[in-house]
């Protein structure tokens, strides 16, 4: 996986709304898919937001902390969602979380 910054944030804006709601499917093989592809994802995290306003070039960055807070948030989301796979009640659903 690149380290491309924009491509990062591609990848997160793209795949978190989707991922999420998948793992917590009623179909086992959605579940399935869903976990490899948080495997194949992790971590998905959030570029600093340039924001209009302040600043000497007319633009500034997301504060620190609210960027820090809202990575530290997602990253919390993907790890429970890895935990919850490894206790799905799919067995198929439980053995690709654990080989992945």
């Amino acid at each position: 996986r690149t380290k491309l910054v924009a491509v990062e944030e591609v990848i997160t804006k793209t795949h978190e709304p989707l991922i999420f709601r998948a793992l917590n499917a009623a179909n086992a093989e959605v579940r399935r898919n869903a976990c490899c592809l948080v495997t194949e994802c992790f971590p998905l995290t959030h570029a600093r937001q340039q924001t209009a306003g302040g600043g000497q070039g007319g633009s500034s960055r997301q504060p620190l902390e609210e960027w820090k807070q809202l990575n530290q948030n997602l990253l919390a989301k993907q790890i429970d969602a890895m935990a919850s796979l490894l206790m799905d009640d799919c067995v198929e659903v439980r053995g690709q979380a654990a080989t992945s």
